[in-house]
């Protein structure tokens, strides 16, 4: 969730995937598709989203076009989908009201989440969850040697307590 709240300045512009700064990828390589689900009006004056459109093709040096920029105005239940290489802040809200956006990336199973569930979403929570949503949030398995917890368990068996066998396709 992301609340950009009344007098909020607008975030610096930025590529999500910079979040994963130990390793450049190649300007072929697209590691991440985000969105961000309007809750509320996403308008000029709450801070709708500037986008750069076309920077996911260009260098960083495009960070100074902000003259470039358009807003992602959107009504609530809409939403808005890019790239991790473009570029992109969220504006300033000059207005009275939050703007309440949810922000879902979807990235390479390879690469290491952004936020660590396991800490912001506890054990005795994630054991209530139902077994889709524990999954997403990884407790699963991506493959046979992908997420797996200690002598190669399957997440769900730290959560239920219980032992199952590991297996291609579990």
């Amino acid at each position: 969730m992301i609340a950009i709240g009344p007098g909020s300045p607008a975030q610096p512009l930025h590529r999500d995937q910079w979040c994963f700064d130990f390793f450049a990828f190649p300007d072929d390589v697209e590691v991440e598709l985000s969105t961000m689900w309007a809750l509320t009006d996403f308008t000029t004056a709450t801070g709708a989203t500037r986008v750069l459109p076309g920077s996911h093709r260009e260098s960083d040096d495009a960070l100074a076009d902000e003259h470039r920029a358009v807003r992602a105005q959107m009504r609530p239940g809409s939403v808005l989908l890019y790239s991790g290489r473009t570029i992109h802040g969220g504006g300033a809200n000059t207005s009275d009201e939050v703007r309440l956006g949810l922000n879902a990336d979807y990235t390479l199973g390879w690469l290491r989440q952004e936020e660590n569930q396991y800490l912001s979403v506890p054990p005795d929570v994630a054991r209530t969850l139902p077994e889709p949503m524990r999954d997403l949030i990884g407790y699963t398995l991506g493959a046979y040697a992908l997420g797996y917890v200690d002598d190669v368990r399957h997440p769900r068996d730290v959560l239920d307590g219980t032992t199952r066998p590991v297996s291609f396709g579990n």
